[in-house]
């Protein structure tokens, strides 16, 4: 500042000056340097962006200040401007392996920000969408291995040039030489956590499990502290078989980053798989917290409120899947079904109606569809809905069941069949060996409408009998109503 003061127009001081605003915002409260007080550091970078700014103004030809601005506005999360003074840096100075080292990590971040758009996307069905963007991450890898080969050349002791070209390499496809870069850096400085990690991560994607546990405890033995190797180790011990070390590992991360949500979303899985499905709801729900627009946490969250009972939770979360994935066909169907009942009849029928657009081949969603309209006084349309189902599920006993008690209960006479009734509900009850009262019931009603009704009584009969000796008294307490009503029997 005192140079600044005496001889405004030396470029050299003002970038000084931005280094050393630079440097102040990482030291604390007390004065000692270590990690920087978030809003401390900020305001420094912020007030150090003028004055290298002002160094380029003053000499055009200054590579100093625009790889410091770079620096700056990336980590003040501004990727593009960092990118812009970077390049500017190495159009200055080709041979300045800093900045070439920071632009290919800038690309590799990009890459990998197109990857996971890519696979969001794909979520929603949008499949040539999804493929432009995977093409896109590719180069972004491929600019960034450029720019690493380029400094490692320049810098043959660069470690981090090394780190970086192998997260290229292995974002393409090219584990083996990934492997090798990655190896050769940690014989120049074994001490480096993240190249451990890095090869870790490497070696699990070549399928070397045992070889990738060594390095993620090695990255934590160095780093204690780095939560993305635990992490990782547990998606080891997943793939391992190792359920209850995975868990440990999970547990070990939620417990340092509350709302890590990849590790809430892997222990939600886990403890479905050991059918604790409170314990799994739990996670799934700090899951779809800390990832809002993650469709397999709302997903699965969804499903499993359903099942517990939890109607109204259980459409929030399917709900929000059909915004986030408008194409996702099971969620529709899914959400359908709540709505249903939940009583919301035109909502349930609007999302059968999606579901079947979606995947025309969704056996379940035109069966569904099917009883809904039913309820809704549209039999002729169930009737088409029904035999739809049975064109894809020939086999499918409760299907055949639904449309063969539509056949012989309809109130339309276009609709109503009992000849075709009784030879179905015949079939479903000898191929469940006459066990099934709700079957049985169906076959009571087709021998009803053709005026069998001393077999359709024997049949009912039969229903009512099993219902209780299965101790299901509200269902066979239903059938003896049933026998009593002048309109079936």
């Amino acid at each position: 500042r005192d140079v600044i003061a005496k001889r405004r127009d030396n470029p050299r001081a003002h970038n000084n000056l931005g280094k050393a605003l630079y440097f102040e915002g990482k030291y604390d409260a007390q004065g000692k340097f270590g990690p920087p007080t978030p809003g401390l550091f900020r305001r420094k970078l912020e007030e150090g962006i003028p004055e290298y700014l002002k160094a380029i103004e003053l000499k055009a030809d200054y590579d100093d200040p625009h790889y410091n601005l770079g620096v700056s506005q990336a980590t003040l999360g501004n990727p593009a401007v960092a990118i812009e003074h970077y390049r500017n840096a190495l159009e200055i100075n080709p041979d300045m392996v800093q900045a070439m080292n920071n632009l290919g990590g800038l690309f590799n971040a990009q890459g990998k920000q197109a990857e996971e758009a890519a696979l969001f996307i794909k979520a929603q069905g949008k499949q040539a969408e999804a493929a432009a963007l995977f093409i896109k991450a590719q180069g972004k890898h491929a600019e960034a291995a450029a720019l690493f080969i380029k400094a490692i050349e320049l810098s043959p002791t660069y470690v981090s040039a090394y780190d970086g070209l192998a997260t290229a390499l292995g974002s393409l496809g090219q584990n083996d030489a990934a492997e090798r870069y990655l190896r050769a850096a940690l014989e120049r400085d074994p001490l480096f956590a993240y190249l451990h990690y890095h090869l870790g991560l490497i070696l699990a994607k070549q399928a070397k499990r045992d070889e990738a546990v060594v390095e993620f405890n090695k990255a934590l033995e160095l780093q204690p502290g780095m939560h993305t190797a635990r992490f990782q180790l547990g998606v080891l011990m997943v793939n391992m078989g190792q359920t209850n070390a995975a868990l440990a590992h999970f547990y070990e991360v939620v417990g340092a980053i509350p709302n890590h949500g990849k590790a809430h979303f892997n222990l939600g899985l886990l403890q479905v798989n050991r059918k604790n499905i409170p314990q799994a709801i739990q996670h799934y729900r700090k899951a779809a917290r800390a990832m809002p627009n993650h469709v397999v946490a709302h997903y699965t969250l969804g499903v499993l409120l359903a099942r517990t009972g939890d109607v109204s939770g259980a459409i929030q979360h399917l709900a929000r899947v059909t915004k986030l994935a408008p194409g996702h066909a099971q969620a529709h169907h899914e959400l359908g079904g709540l709505l249903k009942a939940a009583g919301n009849l035109r909502g349930a029928r609007d999302h059968y109606k999606r579901a079947i657009a979606i995947k025309g081949d969704l056996a379940e969603a035109h069966n569904d569809l099917g009883v809904l309209l039913i309820a809704m006084g549209q039999d002729m349309q169930a009737l088409a809905y029904h035999n739809t189902a049975l064109e894809y599920r020939p086999t499918n006993l409760i299907m055949i069941n639904n449309l063969a008690r539509l056949l012989a209960t309809s109130r339309d006479s276009r609709v109503r069949n009992g000849r075709k009734a009784v030879k179905l509900a015949e079939m479903i009850c000898r191929l469940t060996n006459n066990r099934q009262p709700v079957m049985l019931s169906t076959l009571a009603a087709a021998y009803a409408e053709m005026g069998r009704f001393g077999e359709a009584l024997t049949a009912i009969q039969l229903a009512i009998n099993i219902a209780l000796r299965g101790q299901n008294d509200p269902l066979a307490g239903m059938f003896q109503a049933l026998t009593q009503n002048d309109t079936l029997l």
